[in-house]
């Protein structure tokens, strides 16, 4: 919180009013009210007496906290979320700003906030998308040092992914060349083990199926990759194959539906094939519709489920659609066709 809401908010709880504070400490309610607005601030002089008068430390009234908890910052994201969709990506994006003004060294709450920020870019509608790439990618230049580990990988990660897509190859391989090549302990998988053996069942369930979940979502992110070098060598037989068993995958590990059809999309796109990238586009477009729901499957029973937003669904669709509708020729044999309107009005139309 700012200082003005500190005074504002103890005040209240003490049951003081602004003419009581105002008498206690020899100053014009006027200024007590100036402080509570934010438009001044107490003198310095008068801090120590205004803490006690409180009954807040000194760290609290000014503010001090450099750091916000992992529910703090997730709570907040999800109020930028919200922002963002009802409001629209600019004020989402000042909101996130000030926040970060007010936080500047809280790694973790600046790595979220730029991955969030990020994702804004893709889901919704913004003007000047290049201003706010930059000024995201300025907030991962400022984390690149961060000393939690987490928060530095991340930041490598995102930053090697914008150098690759800018072709920018010497930057992004100067920052692999910092990451170190030992893969480090296991620590989920020795933590379970742990749990196991003090018969902590349900905590090590949760952490190895999280874990499960994170592997397989990286194994079909590879599996595209190959699928991608596959089309690029003109090896479609091959492309086909690993499409086949990236699908497979999806379905044994119970990923949602939009995996097993997503995986072949590339494939019909290079080679430009209408009939069943309009068979394959339907399904995509309607799994995203579908609810994925942890608890009914088998292996990510124990996953907490977050309640998901219903209209993220026709974001995700519309942002397909609309990258297909932007590539130029190389999609034009989908969008010139009346069928794919027909689907752009389905999902997409504002």
């Amino acid at each position: 919180m700012k200082m003005n809401e500190v005074i504002r908010k103890y005040r209240k709880e003490r049951g003081l009013t602004q003419e009581q504070v105002a008498g206690y400490l020899g100053v014009s309610t006027p200024a007590v009210n100036k402080w509570e607005s934010g438009s001044s601030y107490p003198d310095i002089t008068l801090i120590p007496a205004l803490a006690r008068l409180l009954r807040v430390d000194l760290n609290t009234l000014m503010c001090f906290q450099e750091n916000l908890s992992e529910q703090e910052i997730a709570a907040f994201a999800n109020q930028v979320y919200e922002t963002m969709h009802q409001q629209g990506f600019a004020c989402g994006f000042a909101q996130a700003m000030e926040k970060i003004q007010e936080y500047p060294n809280c790694d973790k709450l600046i790595c979220m906030i730029a991955s969030l920020l990020e994702g804004g870019l893709i889901f919704f509608r913004v003007e000047e998308k290049e201003n706010y790439q930059q000024q995201i990618d300025a907030l991962y230049h400022r984390l690149l040092d961060s000393e939690d580990t987490a928060v530095h990988n991340t930041t490598r990660s995102m930053l090697v992914s914008r150098y690759i897509t800018q072709q920018n190859y010497q930057q992004a391989q100067q920052l692999l060349d910092e990451i170190e090549n030992e893969r480090p302990m296991d620590k989920v998988y020795f933590q379970a083990q742990l749990d196991i053996a003090q018969k902590n069942y349900p905590k090590a369930k949760e952490a190895l199926e999280r874990k499960l979940f994170s592997e397989i979502t990286q194994v079909q992110s590879i599996l595209l990759s190959l699928i991608d070098i596959a089309l690029k060598e003109e090896n479609i037989q091959q492309a086909e194959r690993l499409a086949d068993i990236a699908s497979a995958a999806a379905d044994v590990f119970e990923l949602t539906h939009y995996g097993k059809y997503s995986t072949y999309f590339q494939i019909v796109m290079a080679e430009k094939d209408k009939e069943r990238a309009f068979a394959l586009l339907t399904k995509m477009l309607s799994a995203l519709q579908e609810k994925w729901e942890p608890k009914k499957t088998t292996l990510y029973q124990d996953l907490p489920q977050k309640e998901q937003d219903s209209s993220l669904g026709n974001m995700l669709a519309k942002s397909i659609l609309q990258e297909i509708r932007d590539s130029g020729e190389e999609g034009s044999f989908l969008w010139e066709d009346e069928r794919f309107e027909e689907l752009y009005r389905k999902y997409a139309a504002e």
